[in-house]
């Protein structure tokens, strides 16, 4: 039962804290944010970004949808 939740959990921490770039020295919104000032082209940055947050999460939800159905079908 806790599945679901949890997973949700876990890729909503993961989009509002740029958690997975912690490691880096900058969030990638603030990089993006300095990029888009240099170059002024925000809609192919942003966009980058949004492919950068898709790659990284989609996985993750396909995980929780697949422990989801596997913990179901045991319930």
């Amino acid at each position: 039962k806790m599945i679901p939740p949890s997973a949700s959990l876990f890729v909503t921490t993961t989009k509002d804290t740029s958690i997975a770039f912690a490691i880096a020295v900058e969030e990638l919104m603030a990089k993006a944010g300095f990029l888009i000032n240099f170059t002024f082209r925000p809609i192919e940055v942003l966009m980058l970004v949004a492919l950068i947050y898709f790659i990284l999460l989609y996985p993750m939800t396909l995980l929780a949808q697949y422990l989801e159905r596997r913990v179901m079908q045991y319930a």
